[in-house]
């Protein structure tokens, strides 16, 4: 549809809420963008406190689990051990503390990161 038509339709403002226009930048354009964005970005991972970033890395850690769930394809490298020895690891925990607070045994814990065991039903 072409921007005359549209604003026949809509407002200015309707259009500013409802459609990004492309721009096109000029390499040095785009160079300055992009570090500006660095340093946005820096910034903003500076300000996180300890809690904001341990929530961050569990929140991809559930989108790849998710992802993986809602993918027909399968991969081997990614099973309950992959997901269950990542999730340890981020909310950095020894395993026999994070045993303990699922009541099982720590060698149990070992045999399902190590894939030397499938977890039982009841424990999903």
């Amino acid at each position: 549809m072409s921007i005359k038509k549209l604003l026949a339709e809509y407002t200015p403002e309707e259009l500013v809420e409802s459609f990004i226009f492309p721009v096109k930048l000029t390499a040095k354009q785009k160079k300055e963008a992009d570090i500006q964005l660095k340093e946005a970005r820096a910034k903003t991972q500076s300000e996180m406190t300890d809690k904001d970033r341990l929530v961050s890395v569990l929140l991809q850690l559930r989108f790849r689990l998710e992802d993986y769930l809602n993918n027909k394809g399968f991969d081997a490298g990614l099973t309950f051990s992959y997901f269950l020895k990542e999730y340890v690891n981020l909310v950095s925990k020894r395993r026999k503390d994070f045993a303990e607070e699922i009541s099982i045994d720590e060698t149990m814990l070992s045999q399902f990161i190590n894939t030397h065991r499938m977890p039982p039903d009841y424990m999903a």
